[in-house]
């Protein structure tokens, strides 16, 4: 199945990693048939701007790619031992997992690679691009809390209809990495980086749009930071939330159960949802993964109430 994609970027990145961990090659296959052929020409463009990121540097991201697998196992075993996240505060997770530059730097990579081998990761992407960005006004101001590896500012900033862009991180390696993106494609020139918390005081700027993308589930008080972030918009500014449920990480705090529950959750912290979509993981219908409690990212654009 690998061999016939049609994209030769996509096929490239497939084939690689499958060549690279023979054993990973029944996911990737299933991987690939979750994805809706409506999405296969925005796959191509998403997979051809990460070969040029990666350009000669495949088996470095690979390895990182790998390494974040396998994390995610270990927590999905404990996770279905125990019923809930093994990493209880925020403390833990920046002690264990950001503030080590190694780990950061493997997790970054990892998770680049992940934006077009996981179809739910690809399907965050294609929402954010094609749903969310085109219902911003001309000239919008967003930002991006905790931006990674860069690529969904990077989105933003190449938007002509974009004015300027920011991206806070608490991690200087993701920092790093969302600057890389940004320098390669040229969207750095509209784009202001800081490493910052979201709680900390003293940033009175006021955004169009705000992005919070496989944010939320990494926060100890994920009510408090929604509710903290209204000062920073308008009545008319949209906030595009990506929060995974039943998703177990070397990070992740806060959980949810089902796309209702993340619903509830984003009203009551003062939000109205207006549109809304749900991308199960790799292998697994919706429905499926709803009968057995896997993995499913919430895909929502919201306003404040």
């Amino acid at each position: 199945m690998l061999e016939l994609i049609e994209n030769l970027a996509l096929r490239k990145l497939f084939l690689t990693t499958a060549e690279s961990w023979p054993e990973h090659r029944r996911f990737l296959e299933k991987s690939l048939a979750s994805q809706r052929n409506s999405n296969m020409d925005g796959i191509g463009e998403l997979a051809e701007q990460i070969e040029m990121l990666i350009g000669k540097k495949t088996d470095r991201f690979i390895r990182g790619y790998r390494w974040m697998c396998e994390a995610f196992i270990e927590e999905e075993i404990y996770f279905r031992r125990h019923d809930e996240y093994r990493c209880k505060s925020f403390n833990d997770a920046f002690n264990q997992v950001y503030s080590d530059t190694n780990k950061m730097a493997l997790y970054m990579d990892g998770l680049l690679l992940s934006q077009v081998l996981w179809s739910a990761h690809t399907e965050g992407f294609l929402y954010f691009s094609e749903t969310f960005l085109p219902r911003l006004i001309d000239g919008y101001h967003i930002l991006e809390i905790g931006c990674g590896h860069g690529l969904l500012l990077n989105q933003a900033a190449l938007d002509t209809r974009c004015a300027k862009a920011e991206g806070w991180d608490v991690s200087v390696e993701s920092l790093r990495h969302a600057s890389e993106t940004l320098s390669h494609f040229g969207g750095i020139n509209k784009v202001t980086l800081r490493e910052t918390n979201l709680f900390a005081p003293g940033i009175d700027i006021t955004f169009d749009a705000l992005v919070l993308s496989e944010l939320l589930e990494h926060l100890e008080d994920p009510k408090g930071a929604l509710t903290t972030l209204r000062k920073h918009l308008t009545p008319k500014s949209l906030v595009y939330i990506n929060i995974p449920v039943n998703s177990p990480a070397p990070d992740h705090i806060s959980l949810w159960r089902s796309f209702e529950e993340v619903s509830t959750f984003v009203s009551s912290c003062g939000y109205q949802v207006i549109d809304s979509s749900e991308a199960a993981m790799s292998g697994y219908s919706l429905k499926r993964a709803k009968e057995l409690g896997a993995s499913i990212n919430c895909l929502i654009t919201a306003r404040l109430s």
